[in-house]
């Protein structure tokens, strides 16, 4: 049998099944050194590939815990966009100007929650806003035009 050992950073780690996601939460939360160092330390004679797909897979609550990554509950953030900011939003989203753009603003202004918010979240965020923020109008139009 032949064994086979490499060092390779976590960008460079190609997960699957599942492990994937922690790996993407590692990385947008800017903590891949600290996650490498992290595994350095539980592990110091190394581990394969399996071993740390199962870690980011199976364990990734608690390597998150470890890594003082939060997880950010987005309906909760969107019902407070939804209660604090709809008028803000309504008239953003009725000049056609980007959703994107008012709504960071909103966030890294109000709520201190830009550096926590990953991109993923951060994306479905505005997708259900727009789409939220395009059925008010559409009620408000039809509710003028009666």
């Amino acid at each position: 049998m032949i064994k086979i050992t490499d060092e390779i950073s976590l960008r460079e780690f190609e997960a699957w099944s599942g492990a994937e996601d922690t790996k993407d939460k590692i990385l947008e939360a800017g903590k891949a050194e600290e996650f490498e160092s992290y595994i350095a330390d539980c592990f110091p004679d190394g581990l394969s590939s399996c071993e740390l797909n199962d870690i980011l897979r199976f364990d990734s609550q608690k390597v998150l815990e470890d890594l003082d990554i939060e997880e950010i509950d987005t309906s909760e953030i969107i019902d407070i966009l939804k209660n604090d900011n709809l008028e803000e939003l309504k008239e953003a989203f009725k000049n056609d100007d980007t959703i994107d753009y008012e709504l960071s603003n909103i966030i890294d202004s109000n709520y201190k929650l830009s550096g926590q918010v990953r991109e993923s979240q951060y994306n479905d965020i505005v997708e259900e806003l727009d789409e939220y923020l395009q059925e008010i109008t559409e009620k408000e139009e039809e509710t003028e035009e009666e």
